[in-house]
């Protein structure tokens, strides 16, 4: 299924299209509802595995840019060489660079999106991505940490027929 097509631009610089009856994009997505229902104008079903990042400023607006991205590995625990965090797994580089992001643009939240085939029950490979960015989100939002990092404000499932969000307790 092809995703919805988009133009309405959020500021001078960059432009997102849109629906015109698709909510407007300059409005907060204050609750987890609106928020489903936001995404769900953006994205109305899987095609392909991979990961989408949005980034909401701090009157919980969604700006840009939103990245979709295709190439992780399958097991969240493998871990990865980088320059600046050593032996990492992908949760880890992909929250960290999720907030470096956010940094550089002024977002204080960012949203994920796991998108995969297959129906709306979380599987086990769900599960196990679903707490490994939980517990990376977790990790960062320290008090220390927390006023100058973006948080993850949320994680959703992006299956063959619409949208889902994961909760730490659908993961017992």
């Amino acid at each position: 299924m092809a995703r919805k097509s988009h133009t309405h631009s959020f500021s001078s610089a960059s432009a997102l299209t849109y629906e015109p009856d698709s909510p407007n994009p300059q409005l907060p997505v204050e609750t987890d509802a609106q928020l489903r229902d936001r995404l769900s104008c953006l994205l109305t079903a899987a095609i392909q595995r991979q990961v989408w990042l949005f980034f909401f400023d701090e009157r919980q607006r969604l700006i840009e840019p939103i990245m979709p991205m295709n190439d992780h590995p399958r097991d969240p625990h493998q871990l990865h060489e980088t320059e600046d965090l050593g032996l990492a797994t992908f949760p880890q580089v992909f929250i960290t660079r999720a907030r470096q992001v956010a940094t550089m643009i002024g977002a204080r939240s960012f949203v994920v999106v796991w998108e995969r085939q297959g129906g709306r029950t979380l599987k086990t490979d769900d599960r196990a991505w679903a707490r490994a960015f939980f517990e990376q989100a977790a990790a960062g939002e320290e008090p220390r940490d927390a006023s100058d990092q973006a948080a993850m404000r949320a994680l959703f499932l992006l299956h063959s027929t619409g949208l889902r969000q994961i909760h730490q307790r659908n993961l017992a």
